[in-house]
């Protein structure tokens, strides 16, 4: 069992990006995209370029994860609450750059903020 502890910096804030601030940073050529929802919401649509593994399967599939831990990676879900979790997961297995899309796909095809 892994225990999962809550890792903050003073840049927390910086971490969340909202949908417009999500589309600058995916123009970024070494972007790891990381979607974090079902197999079933996957297939109805997903950010392009994104790779799949459920929240609940992250810590068993991390060699699916780029091998440098400072690769910049957006996580995002439905709604933006399990990306939050994934995000906080990653950031104890020693990913650095790991940014959350606040409000989930939802928020960033309804209106990029």
């Amino acid at each position: 069992m892994v225990i999962i502890t809550t890792v903050t910096s003073n840049n927390e804030r910086n971490r969340n990006l909202t949908g417009s601030k999500a589309r600058e940073f995916l123009k970024k050529p070494d972007v790891f995209v990381l979607d974090v929802r079902t197999d079933f919401e996957f297939m109805t649509g997903s950010l392009e370029g994104a790779r799949l593994i459920p929240v609940d399967q992250l810590q068993n599939q991390l060699d699916k994860l780029p091998q440098k831990k400072d690769t910049p990676i957006l996580v995002y879900c439905a709604h933006g609450v399990r990306s939050i979790y994934a995000k906080t997961i990653l950031e104890n297995f020693g990913y650095t750059e790991v940014f959350n899309l606040t409000g989930g796909l939802a928020e960033f095809l309804r209106n990029g903020d």
